[in-house]
């Protein structure tokens, strides 16, 4: 009864008896303060992004909450800091998104945030400075800030990873895609894709952490330091030893197309068509509309396509115009079609549909989230297969907005060109360059070109020229589909273009839309 006594005084003069009962309360005292500046720190990292794409805040960005995590007081502290960061970081960087998915956009971040909470938890293990809330502080040793060095960032790519499959979203604001415009950091892509380059800012930013943080020994925080600049350099010295791609002298004009939100499918149309005509003068080599251009299905309506046929001969160039529309099969779909000259040449089918955008998953279930977000009122239906489009000398694989963010959709399209041009040696390799008008959306090239590249749509394209005596014939249909073989002149046999050897399934590229789809030409496209 005494100690009992004893305590009860003890709490009623505010006196806590042990150091448990001082750190907890001090904790439970500060907690809140110390999530908001968390949820603060998760900011800047979006400015590494498009706009302002302040592509060097990548490298240090994440530092300081990395510093906050680290001090938490216990690891489950540490992983609300780091989800609360990643949350502020998805709903700043993905802001755009707002007038579409209104007040969802903050249960979608949190959700999304909730993939930073392993590599806190981790991070507070491995680097914090307590092992209990109420211990006093321990040494940081250099065996546990090298393991930090390799297995936060591989926690971190993991979490991308998870976040990129289409059931959860897609990969919107990967850590390695603010490098863009970086292209001594963007030739890691060619060692491990993106997810390299998101390795290697991660471990540059917890040896920024570590070499800045307070109570680190001189020792550890010197490795960090030198760990830190190695990662660095060794990334300059690729970019500088990595084997360039090979350039021609040839270039290829893009003219692209977007009037501005137009919502009646006949003026926008008009619209589009009207500002191709006033390309004519610039001698592009590709018109390419927006997405959701054409809202009537071409098939149905041929009308359309005269109109992109006198496009075509008006400016000497082929129209790439992007469909959303209702197909006689009953289903909405968007869709690439190519047309030349004499009429549609290859469509596809956008394989990768915006989840709460393009379509609901479970809408029986979930429909509801359409009353409060602009989500189509009937879901979209997907493609099946990536498609090679060919216009005049050029091989390329078109990708549709959100598609353009999918390592898994435009790496197989870019390998599958580069396979189809080196089936032609003698090919220049075209440089980029767009054309412009008032009407049009600003012209531009594909990353690494200089300048930024539109989001809708985004041809993921590798150039190839003509055939040559040495080179490939094509089939007499244009366009040659997958796995359809060349034909060698000098070989005098049927081959096959290297690097589609096991490109099967879903992933093979090929031309043309549904099998069997027939145009307003009367031919069949098969």
């Amino acid at each position: 009864m005494a100690v009992a006594r004893g305590r009860l005084g003890s709490r009623l003069r505010g006196r806590p008896t042990s150091p448990s009962a001082i750190g907890a309360e001090g904790a439970g005292a500060n907690r809140w303060a110390w999530r908001l500046a968390a949820s603060v720190l998760g900011v800047p990292l979006a400015l590494a992004f498009p706009r302002p794409a302040l592509w060097w805040l990548g490298f240090i960005a994440l530092a300081p909450l990395i510093l906050l995590v680290r001090a938490a007081p216990s690891a489950r502290e540490a992983g609300i800091r780091a989800w609360l960061g990643g949350s502020l970081f998805f709903l700043s960087v993905d802001s755009w998104l707002l007038p579409e998915a209104k007040i969802l956009a903050i249960p979608a971040a949190l959700l999304l945030g909730a993939l930073w909470l392993p590599w806190g938890r981790l991070a507070w293990r491995l680097l914090g400075t307590r092992t209990a809330p109420w211990d006093v502080q321990a040494p940081l040793e250099g065996r546990r800030v090298a393991a930090a060095m390799v297995l936060l960032p591989s926690v971190f790519v993991l979490g991308e990873v998870v976040r990129s499959w289409d059931a959860l979203g897609g990969p919107w604001a990967l850590l390695g895609a603010s490098q863009w415009n970086d292209l001594p950091i963007l030739a890691l892509a060619s060692l491990g894709g993106v997810w390299l380059v998101s390795l290697v800012l991660m471990a540059v930013n917890v040896g920024v952490a570590v070499a800045a943080g307070p109570r680190v020994p001189a020792t550890v925080r010197a490795g960090a330091a030198l760990a830190t600049c190695a990662l660095l350099l060794g990334s300059l010295a690729w970019s500088a030893v990595r084997p360039a791609p090979a350039s021609g002298g040839g270039t290829l004009r893009v003219g692209l197309v977007q009037p501005g939100k137009i919502d009646p499918v006949g003026p926008r149309f008009a619209a589009s068509e009207s500002a191709s005509l006033g390309l004519a003068g610039s001698h592009p080599n590709l018109i390419v509309w927006s997405e959701s251009s054409v809202g009537r299905d071409p098939v149905t309506n041929p009308g359309d396509i005269a109109a992109l046929r006198r496009v075509v001969q008006a400016t000497g160039a082929d129209v790439l115009a992007n469909v959303d529309a209702r197909r006689r099969t009953g289903g909405i779909y968007k869709s690439s079609l190519l047309v030349g000259p004499n009429g549609p040449i290859a469509s596809y089918d956008k394989i990768r549909l915006v989840p709460f955008g393009e379509y609901i998953p479970s809408r029986p279930l979930l429909g509801w989230v359409a009353r409060f977000t602009q989500a189509a009122a009937q879901n979209r239906h997907h493609g099946s297969r990536l498609v090679l489009m060919r216009s005049g000398s050029v091989v390329f694989g078109p990708l549709i907005c959100f598609e353009r963010s999918s390592t898994a959709r435009s790496r197989p399209s870019a390998r599958s060109s580069r396979a189809a041009r080196s089936c032609r040696p003698r090919s220049p390799a075209p440089r980029w360059r767009s054309t412009r008008r008032a009407a049009s959306s600003p012209g531009s090239r594909p990353p690494g070109a200089g300048r930024s590249w539109s989001r809708c749509p985004s041809p993921t394209t590798t150039p190839s020229s003509t055939a040559s005596a040495t080179g490939c014939r094509w089939p007499a249909s244009s366009p040659w589909s997958w796995p359809a073989r060349p034909r060698c002149a000098a070989a005098g046999r049927s081959s096959r273009p290297p690097g589609l050897r096991g490109c099967g399934g879903r992933g093979r590229p090929r031309s043309g839309g549904a099998p069997g789809r027939r145009w307003p030409t009367g031919r069949t496209r098969r």
